[in-house]
């Protein structure tokens, strides 16, 4: 409830219909979760600007996958506070 209140979290990047927190949220198998409120997968997904909540599956492969795939979004960044980030 915090991020959602203090931080203005709308969606989970990596989650499940069982372990989710928000409405909406991305998974791995969004044929299945869509009715659940998936969004599919996070690799394929588009996000608005906001503020997103992001915890892989602690493999080191999804890990640097999500860190590419977030770099040049928060980088291209102009506006907001400036985010430190230590993927590795």
């Amino acid at each position: 409830e915090t991020l959602r209140q203090d931080l203005g979290v709308t969606r989970e990047l990596f989650a499940s219909p069982l372990n989710c927190a928000f409405p909406r949220f991305c998974s791995a198998s969004a044929d299945v979760d869509a009715d659940f409120g998936s969004a599919g997968s996070f690799f394929l997904y588009t996000p608005r600007p906001g503020a997103y909540l992001a915890n892989p599956p602690f493999d080191p492969a999804v890990v640097a996958a999500m860190a590419v795939r977030m770099e040049a979004p928060l980088d291209a960044r102009r506006d907001g506070p400036r985010l430190a980030r230590d993927w590795r």
